[in-house]
């Protein structure tokens, strides 16, 4: 296995639901540069874009936020040194020159500070919404990713693959960051009964894993799964891994791909940290304190680092750990600088 010599960077992602009560606007850029000043080496936002989603009559979510790419922005101008990044973004629900031309400003907004996980999505719902069937999400995504790698560059572009044909095709400004931004690709979702169960992968997983060695700058695979209300088992993750460092051998990419650990978590210390759980469990989660339990890392700062490390394979060590609040609390951003990740940056 190849390991992560550096020591981790850590990645904060502020979950602030939309209600009618406030502009969460006001929250998440308050967190993104408090974030900034106490030490957090990256801000994360994810890519909702229905009010709630289902899996077989389960619901996954049952809230949103603000749309991710003006959400990125807008932290983008609030800050000065942090990462900033989408967690993750479905390439999908966008064209390729559109997002290349939104992902080019952004790193320039930013000064070189954009990181661009993908996803090809997975919820039906939003698909068929859309115009999209999800059969067709994974290889628009690689296409997408080529065409935007090819623009990056500064390429005139003529492409014609299964889904977007282009001809003549470049773009300005090009990224601050020349060839343009990392490329992280996720893993996983709430539809992958392999993974949850602990079973042999199927064909459709082996290919996402081999695209991840293909194609992936940074791995950030789903560790836990609302939907299913479980984490990820150990050795399912060294599996898929070791099949990830496999295709990437294959594709002439030894050591190129690192490893980024992505979780949900809230710290609990004392009684003001319960009730606090129980609103942001109340917020979007449908399902049992036990069930979250089950899902995310809920404890005290000890118990969440120790879970982690139980989940770690031994000799995976993580580039990133990002670790996303279950609700938008202060507080449990600081949890995360003063109690929770000066741990996990000293993890070896």
């Amino acid at each position: 296995m190849t390991i992560n010599s550096g020591r981790p960077r850590i990645g904060f992602r502020p979950a602030v639901w939309a209600s009618a009560e406030r502009n969460p606007f006001v929250t998440q850029l308050g967190l993104a540069a408090k974030a900034e000043a106490a030490g957090i080496d990256g801000i994360f936002f994810g890519d909702r874009m229905l009010a709630s989603v289902g899996v077989d009559e389960k619901a996954v979510y049952q809230s949103s936020h603000t749309e991710v790419t003006v959400t990125l922005a807008a932290m983008a101008a609030r800050t000065e040194r942090i990462k900033i990044a989408p967690l993750v973004l479905v390439v999908p629900f966008r064209h390729p020159v559109q997002l290349a031309k939104i992902t080019a400003s952004l790193d320039l907004l930013s000064n070189g500070r954009l990181m661009l996980p993908v996803g090809g999505g997975w919820n039906d719902h939003e698909f068929e919404t859309l115009g999209l069937r999800r059969a067709e999400t994974l290889r628009r995504m690689e296409e997408c990713v080529e065409i935007m790698r090819a623009l990056w560059r500064g390429e005139t572009l003529d492409y014609a693959g299964e889904y977007y044909t282009l001809e003549d095709v470049a773009i300005a400004p090009l990224p601050a960051t020349p060839g343009g931004p990392p490329v992280w690709l996720g893993s996983f979702s709430p539809h992958s009964l392999d993974i949850w169960r602990g079973e042999p992968f199927t064909s459709k997983t082996k290919r996402a894993l081999a695209r991840v060695g293909r194609m992936a700058d940074v791995w950030v695979p789903m560790l836990y799964d609302a939907a299913q209300r479980g984490r990820i088992r150990r050795e399912t993750l060294q599996a898929a891994w070791e099949q990830v460092e496999t295709e990437a051998g294959a594709a002439g990419r030894d050591g190129s791909v690192t490893f980024a650990c992505s979780h949900w978590f809230y710290c609990v210390e004392n009684r003001q940290d319960e009730v606090g759980l129980a609103d942001a469990m109340g917020a979007f989660f449908d399902g049992s304190l036990e069930d979250a339990r089950k899902t995310y890392l809920i404890g005290s700062a000890d118990e969440i680092v120790e879970t982690l490390h139980g989940l770690l394979p031994t000799g995976l060590r993580p580039a990133w750990f990002i670790m996303t609040s279950l609700g938008p609390s202060e507080r449990q951003l600081e949890y995360l600088v003063s109690e929770i990740a000066p741990r996990l940056r000293a993890m070896t």
